[in-house]
């Protein structure tokens, strides 16, 4: 129940209810962004900000609800089988499955309270650790480090690299080196190297040039393929992606439709996905009612955000490079092809996020958008991972920066003091 699946049942309950049945398979009854994910390891009694429990807030009406693990789907029987061994029919099925990482993405049909427990416990050994190793070089990779090395100045901080290099091709040269001085002026060490898949709590050491590294805590940053395990072999291609036409709809079965989860390499970034989501919602009610269906129109085909986001963060409140390349036409009112503008900072940034008394928010004037202005101004407008903006307007609602009566907000452990 991440992006992906909310965004669609949000699209696929404004033109579906009341007019055929909508049922929802949610594999929790609580929502999460994970977006914040690498924040909340390093800061876990800041949990509860990014937990959204009440279902009046965020259940979709009009909608039913099956709080459940899809385990099974049998296409020949248009049926989906859950784990507690209960069967739904369908006529058109969605499948808005999303991606693994561990840590990140929360274990299938785990409770509030679990997570909850899961999240404290990673938090606490982060916080007694000596040296943490992330693996991956990516932009959670990045954020990852960012936000453990804020938390915990006095840490040994390594992003171990496979190339020895940081982020993806997409990126130039330039880009690339800037982002290896911003790691080492944190004291974020860089090194090259693989690992395992699994993170791990207990003391170890990975083979690398030189020598090996130990370490207290080891945290995989990179995407382990996406949670379509469960389905035939016929609706799948080598890579696990649902085979789909322009529809988004199954070539083998096409009742069935895919969103992030398809074979069209859209990757899984937001923007992508609610228009996939939207998309695919008009198509299944046209599928259901007998009407014909209309292409996936992708969003900016040009860009690929999944391989190269917009944002680029290392420590929320440290460090953002906001990449002007992608921007908008209405967002490139600055001067200098998408540099910092005069009087300090873009006016349509201000009048969107409310706040007109920040100079420098975008950094400074006639240079790139970064540094740690930005970052500040990117955490107080949008929160951390985007959490005030982006939730809602991707049908997660409900979070709130007020702890849970019940005491929903994790301990600070002994050990988060240095």
């Amino acid at each position: 129940m991440g992006v992906s699946g909310c965004s669609a049942l949000k699209h696929i309950a404004k033109k579906m209810t009341g007019r055929v049945e909508v049922i929802a398979v949610f594999a929790h009854d609580f929502l999460e962004w994970n977006l914040s994910a690498t924040y909340f390891f390093a800061n876990p009694a800041e949990y509860y900000k990014f937990v959204s429990r009440d279902k009046e807030k965020f259940e979709v009406t009009g909608v039913s609800y099956e709080y459940d693990v899809c385990v099974e789907v049998r296409p020949k029987e248009s049926v989906v089988v859950l784990k507690s061994g209960k069967e739904l029919e369908y006529d058109a099925l969605v499948l808005a499955l999303g991606y693994k990482i561990p840590l990140i993405q929360r274990q299938l049909g785990c409770t509030y309270e679990e997570r909850k427990a899961e999240v404290e416990e990673w938090g606490a050994a982060i916080a007694a650790a000596k040296t943490v190793v992330v693996s991956g070089p990516g932009a959670t990779g990045l954020e990852y480090v960012g936000d453990i090395k804020k938390a915990y100045p006095s840490c040994r901080v390594v992003l171990l690299s496979r190339s020895g290099q940081l982020m993806s091709d997409a990126y130039p040269d330039s880009l690339r080196e800037k982002f290896v001085k911003v790691l080492e002026a944190q004291g974020v060490e860089i090194l090259k190297g693989s690992a395992g898949t699994e993170p791990l709590k207990t003391k170890g050491a990975i083979q690398i040039d030189g020598g090996d590294l130990e370490y207290d805590v080891f945290l995989p940053a990179f995407g382990q393929g996406l949670a379509t395990d469960f389905l035939p072999d016929d609706l799948l291609n080598a890579k696990g992606e649902i085979m789909t036409n322009d529809c988004l709809q199954s070539k083998e079965h096409p009742e069935i439709f895919a969103i992030g989860v398809n074979d069209k390499g859209q990757g899984f970034s937001a923007p992508k996905l609610d228009k996939q989501a939207n998309d695919t919602a008009a198509n299944a009610v046209n599928f259901v009612l007998g009407k014909p269906l209309k292409p996936h129109a992708p969003l900016h085909p040009e860009k690929d955000w999944a391989v190269r986001p917009m944002t680029v963060k290392i420590g929320y409140g440290e460090y953002i490079y906001w990449d002007a390349t992608q921007f908008d036409p209405v967002f490139k009112c600055m001067t200098c092809d998408g540099k910092c503008g005069f009087p300090c900072g873009p006016p349509i940034c201000f009048w969107l996020c409310g706040n007109c008394t920040a100079p420098f928010a975008c950094g400074l004037c006639g240079s790139e958008c970064e540094g740690k202005r930005p970052a500040e101004f990117y955490t107080n407008c949008m929160g951390i991972g985007g959490v005030k903006i982006f939730a809602p307007m991707f049908g997660m609602t409900g979070f709130t920066n007020n702890p849970p009566l019940d005491g929903g907000a994790a301990p600070v452990p002994d050990t988060m003091l240095r």
